[in-house]
């Protein structure tokens, strides 16, 4: 399973197939706990191959976990089995068959009051509805999922969050905008309350970080919804008032937009999170059991993996300090950028004996005040300064960064041996330094020879 959730599916497929070797070989204790059957490991395997886009042997593995169910009395799993092939079948367009497989898996989900199966077969036949191109009964569909989320509250969180981002992509799909938000609007919150649970290991590291994301994420929620009420009333008015009908139409729609809009925004931001607290825990718990394992026999490795932890750890603590900076507002009481940089260059030059001087007017950075502008220019400048620690062999820097003609000057310049720039490619992070300054619609040019290196990027203030 860790191999599976790593990616890495060729090690998955052979660890799996040896599990059910075991199964066919070796007698079961009658004392040992049952975490795992011959349907478990057929289904993984199947999962395999589906992500590998390997359909034939996925329906291959997913039909002999139907069997093995069958034979063990396993219900739900053998409800799973008959859904996840008929997803397959959706791949392979037989959508006859499909129908077939969902609806069985649903009929046996229903009668053991598996709630969270039976909505994961809804989903499923409302993809299929959608590629029939019949809107009515996959909007019918999507209704009635919805229904039992509200109804059964027991349902396997899992399975809500796959069903929301299957309607989603329906909805999206008919131009459903209104429901689309409100879709969107859910799955963040359900995400969120995910995350909670998974990531309480290090919530002692990130709490402050977290708290304060969480209430941004509270008050901006609450603004949408209090928008939302407004936008009803407005909705009524309109209606009321014949001649306006097409031009309060085209405005209701574009608002939606705009609010669908600002949902992504949300949700790319608890990705973003999602994502780096997500991967390091997966990194960090992986790194921990290779020390635990190897401590007595091989202490050099478990001395690897303990600083791999240690660098790991420090790295996810610096990228959610930079988050977290980078979403406050300027109105807020927030480290300035001038001491941000300071700070950040006295640790990593200081250490290679490089001065450094510091020419940063932070009232023509506050006129950038969205999570993203701030967070572009705040990692040109660690990327530049990087840079200059690890490969210019400097003794001097300046950075300077100030507003001129209604354009944000950054200049950051160093005494450095310099590098051919016409063959300097991708690399030293110039691709990703160009990339933001594009993201900006700004533009970056770079001068470099045996007596130093000067970066220039020219961004619009907006």
């Amino acid at each position: 399973l860790i191999s599976l959730n790593l990616e890495f599916f060729q090690d998955a497929i052979i660890n799996l197939n040896q599990g059910l070797g075991y199964y066919r070989k070796s007698k079961k204790h009658p004392d040992y706990p049952n975490f795992s059957e011959t349907y478990h490991l057929y289904g993984n395997l199947g999962e395999v191959y589906y992500n590998q886009k390997e359909h034939s042997k996925a329906l291959f593995e997913f039909e002999n976990s139907i069997k093995e169910a069958q034979q063990l009395n396993a219900p739900r799993a053998e409800a799973l089995g008959y859904i996840t092939s008929g997803e397959v079948l959706l791949i392979l367009n037989q959508l006859s068959d499909a129908i077939t497989r969902v609806e069985k898996g649903k009929e046996i989900a229903v009668q053991n009051k598996d709630y969270d199966i039976e909505l994961f077969a809804i989903g499923v036949l409302a993809e299929i509805a959608q590629s029939n191109g019949n809107k009515a009964l996959t909007l019918s569909l999507a209704d009635s999922g919805m229904v039992l989320i509200d109804t059964q509250l027991k349902s396997n969180p899992y399975y809500t969050l796959v069903f929301l981002k299957k309607i989603k992509i329906l909805f999206e799909y008919f131009s459903e905008f209104r429901k689309t938000s409100e879709i969107m609007e859910n799955i963040i919150s359900l995400e969120r309350d995910i995350r909670k649970k998974n990531n309480q290991q290090i919530e002692s590291i990130l709490q402050a970080g977290i708290k304060n994301e969480n209430r941004l994420l509270q008050l901006e929620i609450q603004e949408a919804r209090q928008q939302k009420i407004k936008n009803n009333i407005i909705t009524v008015v309109l209606l009321l008032i014949i001649a306006l009908l097409i031009l309060a139409g085209f405005y209701y729609r574009n608002h939606l937009k705009q609010k669908l809009a600002l949902a992504n925004l949300h949700k790319k931001i608890s990705e973003n999170l999602h994502d780096d607290i997500g991967a390091t825990l997966s990194s960090l718990n992986i790194y921990s059991s290779i020390a635990e394992t190897t401590f007595e026999q091989k202490p050099q490795k478990a001395k690897e993996m303990l600083q791999r932890i240690t660098e790991q750890s420090k790295l996810l603590m610096e990228n959610m300090d930079d988050m977290v900076w980078s979403m406050k507002t300027n109105q807020e009481d927030t480290l300035p950028l001038a001491l941000k940089i300071k700070n950040f260059g006295s640790e990593l030059l200081h250490a290679k004996n490089i001065k450094c001087q510091y020419q940063i007017n932070d009232e023509a950075f506050k006129q950038f005040n969205t999570f993203e502008s701030r967070k572009h220019i705040l990692l040109i400048i660690k990327e530049a300064m990087n840079n200059i620690a690890k490969y210019s062999q400097a003794t001097e820097a300046t950075i300077f960064l100030n507003g001129i003609s209604n354009h944000l000057i950054l200049r950051i310049n160093d005494n450095g041996v310099g590098f051919p720039v016409s063959k300097s490619g991708s690399g030293n992070g110039l691709k990703n330094m160009e990339s933001r300054c594009k993201a900006l619609k700004g533009s970056l040019s770079i001068e470099s020879n045996d007596s130093g290196t000067t970066l220039t990027a020219r961004i619009p203030i907006p």
